[in-house]
């Protein structure tokens, strides 16, 4: 049997018209191709944080933006903490200076929600010593907490408080349901 030979304008012809099937077909073949064009849909929310911790010296003190100011002595004093914010804090700034020169003060704070109902006692548990160093106190302030603070001057002295929170110190928030 003789086969006749085939120009290359034929063969390129025959080429271009086979890619041409094979690029177009999918687009021709819409009931076998349905599984490919499912779609899925998902849903993604997102939320805004705070972190606020201030000093007061009442349980609803207001948030003032200020510096709070103790009395004019050597005697414990109290004041609460209170995190108005959203997320739980590791650590906060807790400036404090006192009037009296090389002033230095000793702190202690109660559980959570609880009082000082006296001289190192407190109304829940026992007082715990709040260590601060280079002005950064360490412990876990949870949202919407409240703790009681009993401040010690180590002599007559009027306390000035500052407290303030960097983003650093505020405990990351957590992904749920994603």
């Amino acid at each position: 049997m003789k086969f006749k030979e085939i120009s290359i304008f034929t063969k390129s012809a025959l080429a271009a018209a086979i890619v041409g099937a094979i690029t177009f077909a999918p687009s021709q073949l819409d009931v076998a191709d349905a599984a490919a064009l499912g779609r899925v849909t998902a849903t993604t929310s997102f939320s805004s944080a705070t972190f606020r911790l201030h000093a007061t010296t009442t349980v609803g003190g207001a948030i003032t933006g200020t510096s709070l100011v103790l009395s004019n002595t050597n005697a414990r004093q109290y004041f609460y903490l209170i995190n108005t914010g959203s997320l739980s804090l590791d650590s906060f700034t807790l400036a404090v200076t006192g009037s009296a020169n090389n002033s230095s003060f000793t702190f202690r704070r109660c559980e959570t929600d609880a009082v000082f109902t006296g001289n190192n006692d407190c109304s829940t548990g026992v007082p715990i010593a709040v260590t601060v160093t280079s002005d950064v106190a360490i412990f876990n302030v949870p949202a919407g907490a409240t703790f009681h603070i009993q401040l010690t001057p180590s002599k007559t002295t009027t306390p000035t408080i500052n407290i303030s929170v960097a983003r650093s110190q505020a405990r990351a928030a957590t992904s749920t349901n994603s």
